[in-house]
C-alpha cells in the first residue's frame, strides 16, 4: 500500500510540474500601399488578442507581441473605390491603433520588433521543460526572397533555399517604419532548440510562403507545425466585412487557433473590445457548421481542410513526404492566366492517384470524373478571359475573373474531397509517435 501511495504521489507531482507556455506574435504591412485591398476593419490585432486571451483563459503563461504603429499611410496612393484614399487610410490607421492599444494595455503586449521577438523566443526556450505544453501562434506577413530580391508567387519553389530563395517574415521597425526580417533559418533554429527542451510544441504559422520551412521541421519528435500555405503561395485567413473579403470561409489556421479559445467565447464577448471582432463569430459558426474541431492538430487539420476552397495548400509538418494535389498551383495559374489542361493536372497528381487505388473503384472513378469536369469548366473560363483581354472588354474581364475564381475554388474543393478519401483509406500514413496526433 505504501509503494502504491508513493507511486501515486510521484506521478501526481510530475504531472503538476508541467507548465503551459504561449507566444503569440502579430504584425501588419509596412505601408498602406501594400494593404490597399484589405478592409478598413482589418483584423490582425483581433486575431492576436483573441488567441492570447484564449490561451490565458486555458491556463497558459502568454507573451504577446504586436505592432501596427509605424505604418506609412500618407506616402501611399489608394485607388480603392469604397473610400477616398486619405479617408480610408485614416480609418484603417484608427482601427489598427485601437487594436494596438488594447494589446499593449490589456494584454501587456510589447512591440513586435526583431529584438523583442528573438528575446521572447529565447525566454521561451529557457523556461520550457520536458512535457511542458508550448503553443506558438505567429500571424506574420511572410515573403519569399530569391537571389536577394522579393518575389511574389514562384511555382517552382517547394522549400527553403531552393533556387536561391528564402522565406522571411517582416517585423516593423518603429523608428524607420520599414521591415526588419526574421529569416526562415533563424526561426527553424529556434524551434529546433525549443524541441530539444523536451516540451510538447504546437506551432501555428499563419503566414504566406510558410511551407518553405516544412521540410526543415519534419521529423522533430516534439514539434507539430501547421503551415498556412506552400512555399510558393500566399495565405488567407478570416476577413471581417469589407469587399472583397466578405467570405463565409475561414482558414485552417483560424480553426486550429479556435481550439484554444472556443470554450471561452462567451466570457471574451463580455469585453467591449471583442464585441467588435466579427471574425470570432464567423470562425465559431464555420467550426460548428463544418464540424472542424478535434482533439489534436491532426484531426483539426483534416476536418478543416475538407471544406477549404482557397488556393493555398495548408499542411502540417508530419505530411512532408506525402504527395498532395494542388500544392499552391492554382493561385499562380489564376494570376498569370495560364491554362491547365486535364492531362497536366493528371500528371501533377499521378502519385497521389496511385495511392488512391485501394479505394472502391466506382467511388474513385466518380470523384475523378467530377474533378475533370470542374477542371474543364475552369479551363473554359481561362480561355474566355484571355479572349476578353484581347477584346479589351473590361466588363467581361471583371465578370470572368469572378467566375474563374469561383470555378477554381470548385476544383480545389474537389481536390480536398479526393485527398480526404486518400486519408480515410489509410493511404496517408504517419508515425504512431507523430506529435501532430497527440491530444491538445
Amino acid at each position: 500500500m505504501g509503494l502504491r501511495l508513493l507511486f501515486f504521489c510521484l506521478f501526481f507531482f510530475n504531472q503538476a510540474e508541467a507548465a503551459r507556455l504561449g507566444l503569440v506574435v502579430g504584425g501588419v504591412a509596412k505601408s498602406y500601399g501594400t494593404i490597399g485591398a484589405l478592409p478598413t476593419d482589418h483584423e490582425f490585432g483581433y486575431a492576436v488578442a483573441r488567441n492570447a486571451r484564449g490561451l490565458e483563459e486555458s491556463g497558459y503563461e502568454v507573451t504577446t507581441l504586436f505592432d501596427s504603429v509605424g505604418m506609412n499611410f500618407e506616402s501611399s496612393k489608394d485607388t480603392d473605390s469604397f473610400l477616398p484614399g486619405v479617408a480610408r487610410a485614416k480609418k484603417l490607421q484608427e482601427n489598427m491603433k485601437f487594436q494596438h492599444d488594447y494589446i499593449k494595455n490589456e494584454l501587456k503586449g510589447k512591440p513586435a520588433t526583431v529584438n523583442n521577438f528573438e528575446k521572447a523566443f529565447d525566454d521561451l526556450i529557457a523556461k520550457a521543460k520536458p512535457n511542458d505544453e508550448v503553443v506558438v501562434d505567429l500571424f506574420m506577413h511572410g515573403h519569399l526572397f530569391c537571389n536577394g530580391k522579393q518575389v511574389g508567387i514562384k511555382p517552382s519553389v517547394k522549400s527553403n533555399h531552393q533556387d536561391g530563395c528564402e522565406y522571411k517574415f517582416g517585423l516593423l521597425n518603429p523608428e524607420t517604419g520599414d521591415y526588419d526580417y526574421i529569416t526562415g533559418s533563424i526561426l527553424t533554429n529556434k524551434i529546433k532548440k525549443l524541441n530539444d527542451t523536451g516540451a510538447k510544441i504546437n506551432l501555428n504559422l499563419q503566414s504566406c510562403h510558410s511551407g518553405a520551412i516544412q521540410q526543415d521541421l519534419s521529423g522533430l519528435k516534439n514539434v507539430c507545425a501547421f503551415f498556412a500555405s506552400s512555399a510558393n503561395n500566399v495565405a488567407w485567413g478570416c476577413f471581417p466585412s469589407d469587399p472583397p473579403g466578405d467570405l463565409s470561409y475561414t482558414s485552417v489556421g483560424d480553426q486550429i487557433s479556435y481550439h484554444y479559445y472556443k470554450d471561452h467565447i462567451e466570457k471574451l464577448k463580455q469585453d467591449p473590445f471583442f464585441k467588435k471582432d466579427s471574425c470570432m463569430d464567423k470562425i465559431r459558426d464555420y467550426a460548428e457548421a463544418n464540424k472542424t474541431q478535434g482533439s489534436s492538430f491532426y484531426e483539426i487539420f483534416w476536418n478543416s481542410r475538407l471544406h477549404d476552397r482557397m488556393p493555398e495548400e495548408p499542411s502540417i509538418s508530419s505530411l512532408v513526404q506525402n504527395p498532395l494535389f494542388t500544392m499552391g498551383h492554382f493561385a499562380a495559374t489564376i494570376n498569370s492566366l495560364e491554362e491547365i489542361c486535364v492531362r497536366e493536372m493528371e500528371v501533377e497528381i499521378e502519385n497521389s492517384l496511385q495511392l488512391l487505388s485501394g479505394i472502391q473503384k466506382n467511388n474513385l472513378s466518380l470523384l475523378l470524373k467530377e474533378m475533370k469536369a470542374k477542371i474543364d469548366i475552369y479551363n473554359k473560363n481561362i480561355l474566355d478571359q484571355k479572349q476578353a483581354i484581347k477584346d479589351r472588354n473590361n466588363e467581361a474581364i471583371i465578370k470572368l475573373q469572378r467566375e474563374t475564381e469561383e470555378v477554381a475554388r470548385n476544383v480545389i474543393q474537389q481536390e480536398r474531397i479526393l485527398v480526404n478519401e486518400l486519408n480515410n483509406s489509410g493511404r496517408i500514413t504517419t508515425s504512431p509517435d507523430d506529435p501532430c496526433k497527440r491530444k491538445i
